[in-house]
């Protein structure tokens, strides 16, 4: 089944101080860093990323992708994910993979491994839980995808997940570093340095 791979990167950032998917992080922009993981594994299957921005300066750290623009931002992230639905449609034949791109320590294998379990269990939706926290990427097939049009305001994927839990498969995942994102700047040395001198 073909993936459509889709990285929101719209947020406003106003918990950060600042534009965040641009801060210097281990040396490239924050945003960087899960799109280009994930650009190298859909490269890998002949498939391409889109961004969905709302800032000319992350579109240009972005520019290796299809950039698709949400002129309204303020309206939450349901808005991201249905301006980058409109672009790039929605059929039963594919899937849609969500990516936040202010969570910069997901592994390529780990992506690998949801994807893997995913198809697997024969669910329409995904997810990725540790400790009992969940979080992104999120994935949607047939009727799943096709709910992801009727959200609202700051409202994403997990609404789905909560509404039908049947329906959805919840990946493993090994460490709970891989699913932190970062809200403001106090989060980044704590989050990243902690975990990893436990590693």
């Amino acid at each position: 089944m073909k993936i459509e791979w889709i990285l929101l990167a719209a947020g406003r950032s106003s918990r950060f101080g600042g534009n965040k998917l641009l801060y210097p992080l281990e040396g490239k922009p924050l945003c960087r860093h899960v799109f280009d993981r994930i650009q190298s594994i859909a490269a890998g299957r002949g498939e391409q990323v889109t961004a969905v921005v709302s800032r000319a300066d992350v579109a240009r750290a972005l520019s290796a992708a299809h950039v698709v623009w949400n002129l309204a931002p303020e309206r939450g992230i349901s808005s991201s994910i249905q301006c980058a639905l409109a672009e790039v449609g929605v059929s039963a034949e594919q899937a849609y993979l969500f990516f936040v791109a202010d969570q910069p320590w997901l592994p390529e294998g780990e992506i690998l491994d949801f994807l893997a379990g995913f198809f697997a269990s024969g669910r329409e939706m995904g997810c990725m839980e540790h400790g009992g926290r969940r979080g992104n990427p999120g994935i949607f097939r047939g009727e799943s995808a096709a709910a992801l049009l009727t959200l609202t305001g700051d409202r994403g994927g997990s609404a789905l997940w909560k509404k039908e839990p049947e329906k959805v498969y919840v990946h493993p995942c090994k460490e709970a570093f891989y699913l932190y994102d970062i809200d403001r700047k106090e989060d980044i040395p704590p989050l990243c340095m902690e975990d990893r001198a436990q590693k």
